[in-house]
This record gives C-alpha cells, sequence and structure tokens, in this order.
C-alpha cells in the first residue's frame, strides 16, 4: 500500500532549514559550488584557494555594449551567466542610479608566482586566429576538426568554451584578456617595480581594469542633475536644467566622466573625485592606453612608456568568422527541415528569420540626443545634422543622414541572427505560408492553409514547446505517490473557516476525499510560492486542509506551461482536442487533433 514506514527527511531536524529548503550544492573539477535550488543560479563557490560570494540582487549598471567580460568583486553585483551578446532595453539613462557602484572585479592570480594559473594565452590566440564560424550555428565555430562553442563569459569572468558534441569545456580563461608573457619592460623606476610586484602575485590578464580602474564610484550627485537633463537640440554634449547650460564629458549619459555647468565653468561632478580607488598609487602615476592588440603603460605626467603588454588576441570571435565559409543550398535545406520537424511552423518568420540579439550600443549613444524636427515626421535634429529614422524611436530598423542618405546605424547589420543560414537562402511567404529558394524564387516547402489552419499550428506548437506544469515547478516526485492532484487556478476564499480553505492561485493540493455538489476535500501539498508542506508522502504533510470547490482547481497532470502561460489540454472523443488558457479561460484551440500537412518540393 506504499504506506511511508520511516523517511529521513521528515524525521531530521535539520541544524538550518533555510539553507536545505534554497540551496544545494555541486562538486565540479575540485571546486564547490552552492547554486539556487529553483534557477540553477551561481550564488558561492570555494576552491582550494579563495572563496566567492555574489550578491543576489541585479546589476544596477545598464550596459549596451555588445561584449563584456568582467568578474564580479565581492563587494559588487556578478554578472548573470552570459551568452555573447547583452540584450537589454534602449532605455540609454538609468532611471534610478545607484549611490555605490563598484567597478573593482578581482580575478585569480595567474602570475609566475600567483596561486593558480588560469587560461592559456597561446591557446586563446589559436582559436581566434585559426577557428572558423560554422555556417549552420550562429554561436559554434570549427578549430583542428572539433565543433567548439562561441566563449562565455561565466560569472567569475573567465570565458569558457566548450566542445559542442561532448560537452567538455576546452579552454577556461580570462579570453580576450589574455596577455602574452613576458610582458615587455621599457623603464626602470619604483613605480614599475610595484606594477611587477603587483602582477606576479595578481596576473597580468586585465590589468587596467583591475588595478588602474578599481574602485567605487558615488554616481548620487551627477544622479541629482541626470534626472532632469534634456539636450538641447543640434549641440552634442550640452543640456538644459533648470535654465542653466551643462556640458557633459564622457561617452553618454550612462557613462559620465564630468558635468560642468557651461557659462562658469563650475565643475558639478567628477568621475575622478567621485570615485575611490582600490590602487591609489596606481591610479595617481600610471595611464595605458589600448590599440589594437597592445597595451601601453606610461607614467603620468612625463608619458614615458613603462611597460607594453601584448594581448593574445583582443576579440571574442575567430578572425576567420568575418569571411566565414558560408553554408550551400543543400545543406541548409537539410538543417531547414530538421529545424520545421522539432519547431513547426507557427510564427516561422519571426522564430526562423527574425530571432537573434541585437548590438543597439551605437544607436544608443545617438538617441538621447535626438530632437523632433517640428513639421517634418520622423526627422530628427542631431550633432547639427538631421537624421531620418525609419521604424519607432524605441523599436528602430534604420538610422540614416537625410541629406545624405549615410547609414549610421541598421537592424540588420547590428544583429546577429540565431539562424543565419535561413535568411542567406530562404524567404518566407506568409499566404500561401511558403518557403521560398532566395536567389531564384523556388518553392522550397509549402504548408496547406485551410480554415482553422493558424490554429493547427498553435497546436502543433504548444505540444512541441509546452513543459508538464509539474515538471516546471519541479515536483514530479510528489505524482509517485499515485495520488490525485490539483492545482488552483482561481482565488477562493472560504466562508467557513471550521470546514474550508483558502485557495492562492498556484496551491497545489492532494485530494483525500471527493465529495458530493463539486466540492473535495483535500490538502495543501505546495502552495502558491512553491513551499512543501510536507516530508515523504504529501497525503501525511502539515499543510493546511478542508473543503474547496471542485471548479477553482485543474487536475495537475492536465496543466502546460507554454510562453509564461498556465494552459489546461484536454483531449475528448473521437481525437477532439481542447486547449485553454487555465487562469483566464480563453479557448486557444478546439478540434481535431493532427499536423498540418506540409509539401516539400525538394
Amino acid at each position: 500500500n506504499r504506506n511511508v514506514l520511516w523517511d529521513f527527511e521528515r524525521e531530521t531536524k535539520f541544524t538550518f532549514p533555510w539553507a536545505r529548503r534554497y540551496f544545494v550544492q555541486r562538486v565540479e573539477a575540485g571546486t564547490k559550488y552552492i547554486l539556487l535550488k529553483r534557477t540553477g543560479q551561481v550564488v558561492a563557490k570555494q576552491t582550494t584557494t579563495e572563496t566567492q560570494i555574489f550578491h543576489m540582487y541585479p546589476e544596477d549598471d545598464v550596459s549596451l555594449s555588445t561584449y563584456r567580460s568582467e568578474a564580479p568583486t565581492d563587494r559588487g553585483q556578478p554578472d548573470a551567466i552570459s551568452s555573447p551578446i547583452l540584450s537589454t532595453s534602449l532605455s540609454a539613462t538609468p532611471r534610478t542610479w545607484p549611490t555605490e557602484r563598484s567597478v573593482d572585479f578581482s580575478l585569480a592570480g595567474s602570475g609566475v608566482s600567483g596561486k593558480r594559473v588560469i587560461g592559456n594565452p597561446n591557446k586563446w590566440r589559436s582559436f581566434m586566429e585559426e577557428g572558423v564560424m560554422d555556417g549552420a550555428a550562429s554561436d559554434a565555430f570549427r578549430f583542428q576538426g572539433q565543433l567548439l562553442s562561441l566563449p562565455v563569459y561565466t560569472n567569475d569572468g573567465l570565458a569558457v568554451i566548450k566542445d559542442v558534441g561532448s560537452g567538455d569545456i576546452v579552454y577556461r580563461g580570462p579570453g580576450r584578456n589574455e596577455i602574452l608573457l613576458p610582458p615587455s619592460v621599457k623603464a626602470n623606476s619604483r613605480i614599475v617595480d610595484q606594477i611587477l610586484q603587483w602582477a606576479d602575485t595578481n596576473g597580468w590578464h586585465d590589468l587596467p581594469r583591475r588595478l588602474i580602474d578599481a574602485g567605487k564610484t558615488d554616481y548620487s550627485g551627477y544622479a541629482a542633475y541626470e534626472k532632469q537633463m534634456k539636450p538641447i537640440a543640434g549641440e552634442g554634449g550640452l543640456f538644459s536644467y533648470q535654465g542653466k547650460k551643462l556640458r557633459l564629458i564622457g561617452e553618454n549619459r550612462m557613462n559620465p566622466r564630468k558635468l560642468v555647468e557651461e557659462d562658469t565653468k563650475e565643475v558639478l561632478w567628477d568621475f575622478e573625485t567621485a570615485t575611490t580607488f582600490k590602487h591609489s598609487w596606481a591610479r595617481q602615476h600610471v595611464t595605458y592606453k589600448l590599440s589594437g592588440d597592445t597595451i601601453e603603460l606610461r607614467e603620468k605626467g612625463s608619458g614615458v612608456l613603462l611597460i607594453q603588454l601584448q594581448l593574445a588576441a583582443n576579440r571574442n570571435i575567430p578572425k576567420q568568422s568575418q569571411a566565414a565559409v558560408r553554408m550551400d543550398i543543400h545543406k541548409a535545406i537539410i538543417c531547414l527541415k530538421e529545424w520545421v520537424q522539432q519547431r513547426g511552423w507557427y510564427e516561422l518568420q519571426r522564430r526562423l528569420f527574425d530571432e537573434g540579439e541585437t548590438d543597439y550600443s551605437k544607436y544608443a549613444a545617438i538617441e538621447p540626443h535626438m530632437v523632433p524636427v517640428e513639421g517634418q515626421k520622423d526627422v530628427f535634429s542631431w550633432n547639427r545634422r538631421l537624421l531620418k529614422l525609419v521604424g519607432q524611436r524605441r523599436n528602430p530598423f534604420r538610422l540614416q543622414d537625410n541629406s545624405t542618405g549615410e547609414l549610421l546605424w541598421t537592424l540588420d547589420r547590428n544583429t546577429k541572427f540565431r539562424y543565419p543560414w535561413a535568411r542567406d537562402h530562404f524567404t518566407f511567404r506568409p499566404k500561401p505560408m511558403q518557403i521560398c529558394n532566395k536567389r531564384t524564387g523556388e518553392v522550397i516547402a509549402e504548408c496547406e492553409e485551410k480554415e482553422g489552419e493558424q490554429n493547427l499550428l498553435l497546436l502543433q506548437n504548444i505540444k512541441m514547446e509546452s513543459i508538464p506544469m509539474h515538471q516546471h515547478r519541479s515536483m514530479s516526485d510528489i505524482l509517485e505517490y499515485g495520488h490525485q492532484y490539483v492545482q488552483a487556478v482561481r482565488e477562493y476564499q472560504a466562508e467557513n473557516q471550521n470546514s474550508q480553505i483558502s485557495l492562492k492561485v498556484g496551491d497545489v493540493l492532494v485530494i483525500s476525499q471527493v465529495g458530493h455538489h463539486g466540492w473535495n476535500f483535500g490538502k495543501i501539498a505546495i502552495d502558491a510560492k512553491d513551499a512543501r508542506h510536507f516530508h515523504g508522502d504529501p497525503l501525511l504533510g502539515s499543510g493546511e486542509e478542508g473543503w474547496f470547490p471542485a471548479t477553482f482547481v485543474v487536475v495537475l497532470t492536465e496543466l502546460v506551461f507554454w510562453k509564461g502561460r498556465t494552459l489546461r489540454n484536454l483531449s475528448l472523443q473521437e481525437g477532439d482536442a481542447v486547449i485553454t488558457d487555465a487562469l483566464s479561460g480563453d479557448v486557444l484551440f478546439r478540434g481535431a487533433s493532427g499536423l498540418p500537412k506540409v509539401h516539400w518540393r525538394v
């Protein structure tokens, strides 16, 4: 009868129940990781030489840069595990500036006597020099017969490259910040000795940021002005503020260096004075300049060259990617068939041809300073030029000079499309639904469109991409006990507190008695916040129990999670199916269950 006679979880009074509830530990290659149980996010790690604890709140510095390789500091916000291109909103001006932002991102040493060696400069250089982007994938490249993933920078700021087939890590190190050793020392001085001593312990990689720029910046003074600053038309870098003209010195509003009142020349805010630098001796005496793959460290004031560093390869995509071998049409058709078989025809234009990640950094540098020209639709003044915007200001397609036609920014050129082979070889016609050869116009594949066909495409997509609710909420283990479970899809307030229970949307209950007139008796096993009220058998748990109306719940195994929505999937007689939004009641599909007919012409 599967009665649980004894259960470790139930009989153990854990010393730290909050740890048991929220975290799990994983050991990999000698390193211990603590992860959030629900999301898998790394919140702490420990090696034989160091411990890093990452703060669990989002980054407050929104950046539109294409690539980022910052590692976290123990005093600031970590980067989430990211793909090479960072997707963000178009807001070039954060509404809430941090009062203090950390720019110190320490990384374990790789110097001669450092605690451990990270990466391999020669290996990184070989990847970037000899690797060739794979025509069939936007996130992989080929190197000496292997198909490898493009580098992804992890929470500890290291670039990771994996073998696509096996998943094995083939490289883990500073990536584009790798330095070819030894450095070239050009002068003898006390400051050079200090730099050499620091690098011997901490490593040469990413030295300008970790040594010269490391510190904490207080942006509160700048934020007080920035919120009310309005760009002055045709005057790049000039803003109006309470009847005054302010000049902003820096890359843009997000990366200010100095704010000065234009008439009096009074400095209102300065990055240097607002920053407490970690290594003040380096900041006072050393400047740096990056030119190509060379970093020059010079003495501040005299300009004397102190040390010259050679980057292994200052890039994140192999050099030959710009001339990557294009996939031929035959291989592209094979990829197309595989894609359609796995994902279907639903919203095919958006999901196959348009899906990608766009770098808006160049557009974002211009957009805050664009002032609409009265009487001319989609024309703006900027830096004494008139610009024509195609698209919406927050959803741009193209930005060009209205007089010369010069393209300042386009969506296509700044988007890394997920399936480039599709855009290279095919076009899509919505009515009738056809995929055609881009060069010849020949129809490659056609999906029959009949009455209700769009609903059938939707049904196909839901079947392919939905996840059973018990899997989505990580509660598959409760099904092993053979009980009947339901999930609340409407909120219910108990009218009789002695015999009924209140429900919140998302509560999962185990049924112990099916009553009459549409009422059931059960116990809350897992609440709407995913907190468990049992150890072992859910029916023996400590959750609140009582009567509740059956119309407010749905059988758990009938629910699926699809594109952020909770759906109910019912199979009727004679092969008919009904799919509804379990929360709103909207019917997404009703009819004969089947697949759309697809005809391949090749």
